[in-house]
């Protein structure tokens, strides 16, 4: 099975302009994404896809493949699709652009997540949270699970609901880390459809596979990636990265 691991990385963000130039302990982010990303030992090779021309230069200085794609793509996802169609693989790994606190090991799990459920289309990873804070926070993502880690549903907000308290030390649900593995056939068939409602409802792309019926596997990792949505979040990466001695 072939696996490619794509960072779409678009320059202008509303909250945060410039964001995967931004410099997380003396490196651009997205150089951050790239080398952590790298260091899978899963993927066969690793692309940027973007629509920067800044952002293509700091890759290509560091020895990294890029492609630039079309600055009116609608999504990430897109970006990663228009890789694909000049790419001869089987599995396509999502790999956000803002998370350079990804683990390595949670993007092979994925893949061999894939690589151990042949009829499974899509795979995403979550880590169980125990702070009760992410529960309110609209940008930590959170996923709901049937008995057999297929996702019931992604959400900004509490899900489950805590009526009660969690006993015994289990968790308060479900972190969703933003990397997704794709197959070819999956991966076609997402930039093919309109935004679906819930989609636009909750700006979750993932929810346009479920509303349309699609499973997508869970895979449960320990591991917790923090995204970068605005200038605030880079300390808290950075402090992250050295309490791993990632810097």
């Amino acid at each position: 099975m072939i696996s490619i691991g794509v960072i779409p990385s678009r320059l202008n963000a509303t909250r945060f302009p410039s964001k995967p130039l931004a410099m997380i302990a003396g490196k651009p982010m997205i150089q951050r994404v790239w080398e952590q990303a790298k260091k899978s030992k899963k993927l066969n090779e690793v692309i940027v896809a973007t629509d920067s021309e800044a952002i293509a230069e700091v890759i290509e200085k560091v020895g990294g493949k890029v492609v630039l794609t079309d600055p009116n793509l609608p999504s990430g996802t897109d970006r990663v699709a228009a890789v694909m169609k000049n790419v001869n693989a089987d599995v396509f790994i999502n790999i956000q652009g803002d998370e350079p606190a990804i683990d390595p090991d949670t993007i092979d799990s994925v893949v061999q997540c894939l690589a151990d459920h042949p009829n499974v289309s899509i795979a995403t990873p979550a880590v169980p949270f125990y702070s009760k804070e992410y529960l309110e926070k609209s940008t930590a993502v959170k996923v709901v699970t049937n008995n057999e880690g297929n996702a019931l549903y992604f959400s900004r907000a509490p899900i489950p609901y805590p009526r009660n308290q969690p006993e015994n030390n289990l968790p308060w649900g479900l972190l969703h880390i933003g990397l997704y593995g794709y197959r070819r056939h999956a991966l076609e068939w997402f930039c093919k459809q309109s935004l679906s409602t819930l989609e636009l409802r909750e700006g979750l792309e993932q929810l346009r596979f479920l509303e349309y019926g699609w499973i997508i596997k869970v895979v449960l990792t320990n591991t917790i990636s923090i995204g970068v949505d605005t200038p605030g979040d880079v300390e808290t990466v950075v402090e992250l990265l050295k309490s791993r001695n990632w810097i």
